[in-house]
């Protein structure tokens, strides 16, 4: 059997498709293990189960372990599904050293990313869900009430330009970014809303984690996302600083193109309950190194318009009609361009860090 899919191919046009693409490929590397996991309730638009793929690749006792995930913020499941597909599509899985597994979590929110929307089922921010549930969740930002209150006009839809702008005159563009972009726990009908307890997501994912950190002395973990930075340009960003032990060493693998959030350089805002704080509570006593591989697509102001008219076409129940079509229309472009420029700088930047980690992974290991 030859390679499944060359480079023009890898994307696709939808959650199945992708599904299909991904299944596809680690089938042709004959994974040590795949699983299949089933969001309880919902069903894709052709009416098949919604699911997680886990496809392993690798002894399940490695020593090293590269954890390459997707489609945690749904739609931008596209981009980290391609990087996927194109990997599994490689010599790289078959090809690993001994002590190394490969393991590419496909679709961690297949509801998000079948019906394109960045949130899951219930509106979570599953990228803000991360948090130890057993306290009090963080405040909210001082400014997220009055910014989700202008994201939620009453009647017909329009994006509010003149009033977002008004807060930049009185504020500074970086606290309006945290303010926006941390994640708040109040207002189920908001923005990066974080939940009220830990999603499926959550739980599947830190099954995961026990599962991988029982033999495993170095976890690394690339989770892929879109929408934030300039045009095409995939930036590594890490929440440790740049001084620390793995800022050090993600620096080292991955060069000049490692971002800090702690440090106030990379263009997202340092926020509350992400995916890397769950290896804080399962992975003790192991050296890890995160990050996230984040692909800009379009100006921020684009971007958060389709943001806010999909959230007001959910909160307002619209499952048809122009606004709905509109909002669906904006959610792709500004998380998945069909651009072949755009889709080639996702693919050389993807199969360049997921080389790279493995490399550096091999030599923490000897």
């Amino acid at each position: 059997m030859g390679k499944p899919y060359e480079n023009n191919r890898l994307f696709s046009d939808s959650y199945v498709e992708a599904r299909t693409k991904f299944r596809d490929a680690a089938q042709y590397v004959h994974p040590t293990a795949h699983d299949v996991l089933t969001l309880p309730g919902f069903s894709d638009p052709d009416g098949d189960p919604l699911t997680t793929d886990i496809s392993w690749h690798g002894p399940q006792n490695a020593r090293g372990v590269l954890i390459l995930s997707s489609g945690l913020h749904g739609i931008e499941g596209y981009a980290g599904s391609a990087i996927q597909t194109a990997i599994l599509s490689t010599s790289i899985p078959k090809d690993l050293p001994k002590d190394i597994a490969l393991v590419t979590v496909h679709a961690l929110n297949p509801y998000g990313f079948a019906y394109g929307r960045r949130v899951n089922e219930d509106n979570i921010d599953l990228n803000r869900n991360f948090i130890d549930w057993s306290k009090a969740p963080p405040p909210d930002h001082p400014l997220t009430a009055e910014i989700n209150d202008l994201m939620l006009p009453e009647e017909k839809w329009k994006f509010p330009f003149l009033s977002i702008a008004g807060l930049y005159l009185k504020h500074k563009p970086k606290e309006l970014q945290k303010a926006l972009q941390q994640g708040q726990y109040s207002r189920p009908d908001g923005l990066f809303y974080g939940g009220n307890k830990a999603t499926w997501t959550n739980r599947i994912w830190n099954n995961l984690l026990d599962r991988i950190e029982m033999s495993s002395d170095h976890i690394v973990h690339i989770d892929i996302h879109s929408g934030l930075g300039p045009y095409g340009k995939g930036e590594i960003i890490i929440t440790a600083p740049t001084h620390s032990p793995m800022g050090q060493r993600a620096k080292s693998w991955w060069g000049n193109a490692v971002k800090s959030s702690a440090d106030g350089a990379s263009v997202s805002a340092l926020v509350h309950g992400d995916i890397i704080e769950s290896f804080n509570l399962a992975a003790q006593n192991k050296t890890v190194t995160q990050m996230t591989l984040e692909f800009g697509t379009y100006a921020k102001l684009d971007v958060l318009h389709a943001l806010a008219m999909d959230n007001w076409v959910y909160v307002n129940g619209m499952t048809a009609g122009a606004a709905f079509e509109e909002a669906r229309s904006r959610m792709k472009e500004a998380f998945a361009p069909h651009r072949d420029d755009w889709r080639q700088k996702v693919i050389t930047q993807g199969t360049h860090a997921v080389n790279a980690a493995l490399t550096g992974l091999q030599n923490s290991l000897q």
